[in-house]
């Protein structure tokens, strides 16, 4: 058996918690961690670790409301959760300069919630577009912004800071409150040391890579959208006016072309039509060249081609400046190593956004926004095997509460990774991951293996710290006592933004 100090410690600081029913939270976050035929939080009752009824399951949250903030104005760790996570923080990796640095990613999903009128505030939210039945890609529920600590290891990254949103919240607004807040934390170690952001397209813009550009510690690596356009900076000479900032403009492409946009006049009906050349980024001399051989996810073997261009600029956009604020584009494009042509239709563009971009390599940029997709597996598992939107509750405190349980239970799992011996069914054994962690049992787990081997870890424990304390049986309801009938709220929807013009006088 491996060497089970740190957990037992994570699971010894959740009895010091501080809140008033930290023993039953303590049960709650085992079972969940270890219980893998629950359906339901009440089902974790049935579990080896949950020594409670399922009915306390909301009195636990309802502790965790009067100790923990819910509202959304909470954008990062409470000082409470703060002082659990921090001494299980790994130490900061390393750059192939040697430089250390930490890993952040934002990302949102969705926590749908169709069939509870009694929740209050919910919305439309996406979801996958299935062909069934109407085709419908619209489910009611709430979003939520996540930012994740990037482990670099066996696809973990246990999330930081787990935020439910209004339907009028902006999402982009809310990630760059909570990358913010980590990073000035002084109880955090994120201010002091090198830190890069990985988001995907939906952040590439001014009113993300903006904000974030002002923390000297931090540097962007966010995608682009494709076809977006890209500035040079000028190198007119000044004149009268005011300097020339931008100079030439670039789409970001894999070719130049020309596109035709067609406009019909409101008052006329006239169409017209015009053709607009859009020179691609590649015409531009790359600033650097890379490349390197990989082999994909399905055993494909592939060359990696990069391209940089350093010190391009964005236009400015809903206040938010960007002209003082350059920033590097990576092109990535895949080719198959004995054809030569493109595994992708298209290629990724990536922004190297910071005050410290130029100690990310183009190479480095590339490998760490490819962690990036490390987020979706963990978002299917802990819906599946978490229960991230499995708890029926009308109470909307309790489901950002419920988020927090399930963020300290991925936790619980990240520190036993190293620690959890793999533990699989017979016909599993045959897996190559199951395999690999057979052969280099020093290996860190992933965290369906951590998930499965957990409960023998917990069986090494002394149970009576755990235990329930004996108490007097409640009085019950009273016969004939009947609850008020809860308020069904409306389904919200998000308000149009009003565009104020100038007026002309």
């Amino acid at each position: 058996m491996k060497n089970d100090n740190q957990t037992l410690q994570f699971c010894q600081s959740l009895l010091g918690f501080g809140v008033s029913r930290r023993r039953a939270m303590t049960n709650l976050v085992m079972g969940l961690s270890a219980h893998e035929g629950a359906r339901c939080p009440v089902e974790l009752s049935e579990g080896e670790f949950f020594h409670y009824h399922y009915s306390n399951i909301s009195k636990i949250l309802e502790s965790l409301c009067d100790r923990l903030p819910a509202d959304s104005s909470s954008k990062v760790l409470s000082a409470t959760l703060t002082a659990l996570l921090r001494p299980f923080f790994p130490p900061p990796r390393r750059l192939s300069t040697g430089t250390p640095y930490y890993a952040f990613t934002s990302d949102t999903t969705k926590l749908v919630k169709p069939h509870s009128p009694c929740l209050k505030g919910r919305g439309y939210v996406q979801v996958a577009n299935n062909v069934i039945a109407g085709n419908r890609p619209l489910s009611v529920g709430y979003p939520l912004a996540v930012t994740h600590l990037g482990a670099g290891e066996a696809g973990w990254c246990p999330p930081l800071s787990m935020v439910m949103l209004e339907i009028g919240d902006d999402p982009t607004g809310v990630a760059v409150a909570q990358v913010k807040a980590l990073m000035e934390a002084p109880e955090l170690p994120f201010g002091t040391e090198l830190c890069l952001e990985r988001a995907d397209s939906g952040f590439g813009k001014a009113v993300f890579l903006s904000p974030l550009y002002d923390l000297n510690n931090l540097v962007g690596i966010v995608r682009l959208r494709q076809s977006m356009r890209v500035w040079s900076p000028s190198d007119a000479a000044p004149g009268k006016g005011a300097p020339p900032v931008y100079g030439e403009k670039y789409y970001l492409s894999a070719a130049s072309g020309e596109k035709t946009y067609h406009r019909t006049d409101k008052k006329t009906g006239v169409k017209t039509a015009k053709t607009v050349c859009q020179r691609s980024i590649v015409d531009k001399k790359a600033d650097d060249m890379a490349q390197y051989e990989a082999t994909l996810g399905n055993g494909r073997q592939a060359s990696i081609c990069l391209l940089r261009w350093n010190n391009l600029l964005l236009r400015s956009k809903k206040g938010h400046s960007m002209k003082k604020k350059p920033f590097d584009v990576v092109q990535v494009q895949v080719l198959d190593r004995g054809t030569q042509k493109p595994v992708f239709d298209r290629p990724l563009f990536l922004a190297i956004s910071g005050k410290r971009k130029g100690e990310v390599t183009t190479q480095e940029a590339q490998r760490q926004y490819r962690e990036r997709y490390d987020v979706e597996p963990y978002y299917r598992f802990a819906q599946r095997s978490l229960l991230l939107d499995k708890l029926q509750t009308p109470e909307h405190d309790h489901l950002q509460q419920w988020l927090r349980i399930v963020q300290i239970s991925t936790w619980l799992l990240f520190v036993a990774r190293n620690e959890t011996e793999i533990n699989c069914q017979k016909w599993q054994r045959y897996l190559p991951k199951n395999q690999h962690a057979k052969k280099t049992p020093d290996a860190p787990l992933t965290i369906a293996q951590t998930r499965k081997g957990i409960k023998n870890l917990f069986r090494t424990f002394d149970k009576t710290p755990f235990l329930p304390l004996k108490c007097k049986k409640g009085k019950g309801r009273k016969k004939g006592q009947t609850q008020p009938q809860r308020t069904k709220y409306p389904i919200l929807r998000k308000q149009p933004k009003i565009i104020v013009r100038p007026s002309r006088i």
